[in-house]
């Protein structure tokens, strides 16, 4: 059993990788896609965290009793955490002003899941990845502070309604059909285009993330922070009682984690400046209208745009379903 424990690690660690080996190079200068970023010429800063917060940022937490790769769940430190707060503020503290995130805490379990079909296809398994607590309380208190800053300087683009607060489908769909509505009254041709990122989380490009946060104001020792966050990480399977071996995590954000959702946010976030059209984001669903008086303009308009959205596909390295 550990031999199949090993394979399906190795499957599911290869998942990112092998598929970001099959997008085509982009024959335009990664500069040029990062010209649709507007450089942030404000930095962000951590601010001290004290045992108050740590505190509520656990008790915050679902109780959830599936374990960590130490055999922790949520339940059992919410038990203990007014015990502990002291020195898990003073490591946070610690993290974050050496820009540090511990290796320890980034080391995933991950557990196959049977989806549907053959049970001997790894591919109809799907990984669920089980992160240490530990790490997602820092994570949390690393996200309140990365959430104010993006909301203070309006980072977001207001087309993305995925992983955001006061956000929904519902509200897509609502925007969706007002804006064929409004072309409708208008007597116009409208066409939408819908788009599926094949495996986003998994295929996020460490170091184009990394050169955009930079331009979002992600700078200096919370960038190192970013940095120690995304790299050397790895994972393991857990079948029953048994575990295969470690292996690292070379691209993609972490699986089950706080940030990633955020991440993946911020990562195809200018994908809006590539076209004047009307876009509609839900995480990595894109919905995208055009619309206009003569339907053959429309229809090469359309293909024009595609082009150069083909184009940021590539060079950011993730691929459609």
């Amino acid at each position: 059993m550990n031999e199949v424990a090993d394979n399906f690690n190795k499957f599911f660690v290869n998942i990112g990788p092998e598929l970001a080996e099959q997008i085509p190079n982009s024959i335009f200068p990664t500069e040029q896609t990062e010209s649709y970023l507007e450089r942030n010429m404000n930095t962000m800063f951590l601010t001290a965290v004290t045992e108050k917060e740590v505190i509520e940022t656990v008790f915050k937490c679902a109780n959830k009793t599936s374990t960590d790769c130490d055999d922790i769940d949520m339940f059992v430190l919410k038990k203990v955490i007014e015990g502990i707060s002291k020195p898990l503020t003073y490591i946070s503290n610690l993290s974050f002003q050496t820009g540090t995130f511990p290796n320890k805490m980034k080391i995933a379990k991950v557990v196959p899941l049977f989806k549907t079909g053959n049970k001997h296809l790894f591919t109809n398994y799907r990984p669920v990845s089980l992160l240490p607590q530990f790490s997602k309380i820092l994570e949390k208190l690393f996200n309140k502070r990365l959430d104010k800053f993006i909301d203070k300087h309006k980072l977001i683009t207001e087309s993305q309604y995925g992983f955001r607060a006061n956000r929904s489908t519902a509200l897509a769909l609502v925007d969706s059909v007002e804006e064929i509505t409004n072309s409708i009254d208008q007597k116009q041709y409208t066409i939408g285009i819908f788009l599926d990122l094949k495996k986003a989380f998994d295929t996020i490009n460490h170091n184009i993330l990394i050169r955009k946060l930079e331009l979002y104001g992600i700078r200096g020792i919370v960038l190192k922070w970013m940095k120690s966050y995304l790299s050397d990480r790895k994972q393991f399977v857990k079948m029953g009682a048994y575990c295969s071996s470690c292996l690292d995590i070379t691209c993609g954000v972490p699986q089950g984690s706080v940030l990633g959702p955020k991440l993946l946010n911020l990562y195809i976030n200018d994908l809006c400046k590539v076209s004047e059209s009307k876009y509609i984001l839900f995480a990595d669903d894109t919905n995208i209208f055009f619309s206009g008086n003569n339907l053959q303009l429309l229809e090469h308009k359309i293909n024009t745009e595609l082009k150069k959205i083909k184009i940021w596909f590539d060079t950011n390295k993730l691929s459609l379903n």
